[in-house]
């Protein structure tokens, strides 16, 4: 029923009631986990042409710092599922996270999502709406939200 479970993660900061839920879900279904961590370079704009070197380097910088922390993320919770037996890949992709878990589900014909139903970016959710609400109401997999 449940083959492929997406996980989308922010941090590595995790309760043990979500490795518990994980863990209980996939090994009923036989499940595999796609553990997806997405990543945003920040806005940031200097509006002076002679600023372009120092702003592509700060950008570059600021990316690779993402990226090594995206990695140390997902490594961390990937070794904690895998200690309960567990089939996992791990993805990291750069774009806002909202777009990448609706095309991670279609991408890897995932069959379930599960996800905390509150990340770290709390004042944003609060203004912009939250990442689990838009995968609510942006897809027809269904959705196990971990409060």
């Amino acid at each position: 029923m449940f083959n492929k479970i997406l996980f989308p993660v922010e941090s590595s900061d995790l309760s043990h009631r979500v490795y518990q839920t994980l863990k209980e879900i996939s090994e009923k279904y036989n499940s595999e986990i796609l553990i997806l961590h997405g990543y945003e370079n920040p806005d940031i704009n200097y509006g002076h042409p002679t600023a372009t070197f120092s702003y592509n380097n700060l950008r570059n910088e600021i990316e690779s710092n993402l990226v090594e922390e995206g990695k140390s993320i997902l490594n961390k919770v990937k070794k904690e599922i895998e200690s309960f037996g567990i089939k996992t890949t791990t993805i990291l992709k750069k774009g806002d996270i909202k777009s990448l878990i609706i095309e991670c589900i279609t991408s890897e014909s995932c069959d379930l999502v599960i996800m905390s139903s509150r990340g770290n970016k709390k004042i944003k959710n609060l203004l912009l709406g939250s990442v689990s609400n838009y995968v609510l109401h942006h897809t027809k997999c269904p959705v196990f939200l971990i409060h």
